[in-house]
């Protein structure tokens, strides 16, 4: 599956909305809940995707550098499916567990 198609399932299973909790702003970039990086067998998971505005987006990763609460921005059951897929709740999710 190539990144393109990747984005465009995210966008789909969206409705081309931001799937941030108490946003209502459109979609238009595609936020990885787990680590491309460390969890690289994901990388084109539609599952491992989050449909973000770039509003949000930018939000998520400065509290995920900040080691913020991610809790009251991500949605439950985004994290719990992909936390399901790999058998546990990386560090940065451990408040969702």
């Amino acid at each position: 599956m190539s990144y393109t198609l990747f984005k465009r399932k995210v966008f789909l299973r969206a409705n081309y909305e931001c799937e941030c909790r108490h946003c209502e702003r459109p979609a238009d970039s595609v936020h990885h809940l787990l680590k491309q990086s460390t969890y690289s067998e994901f990388k084109l998971d539609p599952d491992n995707g989050l449909a973000t505005c770039g509003i949000c987006h930018i939000e998520i990763e400065r509290r995920e550098r900040e080691g913020e609460s991610l809790l009251e921005i991500i949605p439950f059951k985004r994290v719990r499916i992909m936390c399901h897929k790999i058998g546990k709740f990386p560090d940065k999710y451990k408040e969702f567990e």
